[in-house]
């Protein structure tokens, strides 16, 4: 009974987002107390097996989102799926968002800028912003791939502020050298 109730809510998601991307173990668990007035959360086992097995019975979606020059497929939007790494491709459509929302104001890298500027030096970057006049910008954001992990530079240009974001209090002073 239970699994066929769980098999049932699954389809339900699919049927309405095209995915279990949107899913999370909480919903899941909600839904089954709600209709068997019961507490599942001892039973997360049995529950995310049973998400695993569904997802192996059933096809990839074919599931995209377009915006400009950026595509992300189901596995890129699975990224942003609870404590997921995010990868390049999420990384640079929200930095094209960013741009389109405030584009007089802010100038967003593209996540593979600041390791060509590392590896290739000045001269590997050179051209990336020949057609942007950095210095009418008011913020420039500038995403710092660390191995398996994210981090921000931001420049603010009319305070002459760089600073440094990371969510795990990281503290790389490799990421600019000022001569």
């Amino acid at each position: 009974m239970r699994h066929r109730l769980l098999s049932r809510f699954l389809d339900e998601v699919m049927k309405k987002y095209g995915s279990l991307v949107p899913l999370s173990e909480k919903d899941v668990l909600g839904r089954l107390k709600d209709v068997f007035n019961e507490d599942f959360s001892n039973r997360k086992p049995f529950i995310n097996r049973e998400i695993t097995n569904y997802r192996a019975r059933h096809q990839k979606c074919n599931f995209r989102v377009f915006y400009n020059k950026h595509m992300l497929d189901m596995d890129d939007l699975a990224t942003l799926d609870g404590q997921n790494w995010l990868n390049d491709q999420v990384i640079n459509m929200y930095g094209e968002l960013i741009m389109d929302a405030v584009p007089d104001k802010v100038h967003f890298f593209n996540s593979f800028f600041h390791r060509q500027l590392v590896t290739k030096g000045y001269n590997g970057v050179k051209r990336w912003t020949k057609k942007v006049d950095l210095f009418k910008k008011s913020l420039l954001l500038i995403p710092i791939h660390l191995e398996v992990h994210w981090s921000l530079i931001t420049v603010t240009l009319s305070n002459r502020i760089i600073s440094f974001y990371d969510s795990q209090g990281i503290h790389f002073k490799f990421c600019v050298e000022v001569s």
